[in-house]
């Protein structure tokens, strides 16, 4: 399976107060969260991945660690988090890699199967613009969207935007899925714990 046309853009220029550590850097199946992450793009054939973080994790060893591990993976920093989700989404496009589409992946959403992955990739190929998952009628995380809505985002001049409304601009194809691994928005210990309790129950 090979999909170098497909790039990874990875949000995770939050504080992570709620959560009380950075999220990235949270253990998962004998390794970090944002290495599972990792690894399930990378499954799919995907080799390109732009991480865009605070320095505060740009600069943790953890980090400097994976950097060595993944070769896949660089790194943009966000010197004004504060401008919040819009101006991360501004400097991806400004750095993206070429590619015919990015997924949008949250660091504090799960990725979707290899499966359902293959299926957003086969639908943008197919001539949508953006897709996501849907479970039932809930629409899901990560977003996968055209070169087109990345060139969009790099036009805007300023930050009182929201990926949402962006979006609204947009027809969204879905892909039917049943993974309720992806309702879940880990901001919190509980919704980690709870996260935990559903993926590693024996």
């Amino acid at each position: 399976m090979k999909n170098d046309h497909i790039s990874v853009i990875i949000l995770a220029a939050g504080s992570s107060t709620r959560m009380g550590s950075h999220k990235a850097f949270l253990p998962y199946r004998g390794q970090l969260w944002i290495e599972e992450i990792l690894h399930a793009y990378l499954a799919v054939g995907i080799q390109k991945v732009l991480l865009i973080t605070i320095p505060e994790i740009s600069d943790d060893p953890k980090m400097q660690k994976i950097l060595t591990n993944f070769t896949q993976l660089s790194i943009v920093v966000n010197q004004h988090p504060e401008k919040g989700r819009s101006h991360s989404l501004h400097l991806a496009a400004q750095h993206r890699l070429p590619a015919s589409g990015y997924f949008l992946q949250n660091i504090d959403n799960p990725v979707p199967s290899p499966s359902i992955l293959q299926q957003m990739i086969n639908t943008l190929h197919d001539g949508a613009t953006c897709t996501a998952p849907q479970l039932d009628s809930k629409i899901l995380h990560p977003t996968l969207v055209s070169s087109a809505i990345l060139e969009h985002i790099l036009s805007l001049q300023n930050h009182d935007w929201t990926l949402k409304e962006l979006l609204l601009e947009y027809k969204l194809s879905p892909v039917l899925c049943h993974d309720r691994r992806l309702m879940f928005n880990l901001n919190t210990p509980d919704d980690w714990q709870m996260y935990i309790n559903l993926t590693l129950a024996t």
